[in-house]
């Protein structure tokens, strides 16, 4: 971990109070070098409502999307068979 190591201590208390309101926020500190994958899971996390949302529209979506696939079968296969 970053912040283990002696020359990478915080300098000032301002530095440390910034990084632990981040924290409490719900954004990445200085000490986590946290990358695109862990920042889209910490914004998520602060939007638990809007990610929810989100999730539940695209699930719909995907069903709705399967289901027209499965009435277009259908509507071939009866087609086909008169």
């Amino acid at each position: 971990m970053k912040a283990l190591d002696r020359e990478d201590l915080y300098q000032a208390v301002a530095a440390l109070g910034n990084d632990i309101a981040a924290f409490l926020a719900g954004y990445a500190t200085t000490a986590e070098e946290i990358g695109a994958v862990g920042q889209w899971m910490l914004l998520m996390k602060r939007h638990k409502a809007v990610t929810a949302s989100i999730v539940a529209i695209l699930l719909l979506s995907v069903g709705f999307i399967f289901k027209l696939m499965a009435t277009a079968e259908s509507e071939r296969q009866s087609a086909a068979a008169s």
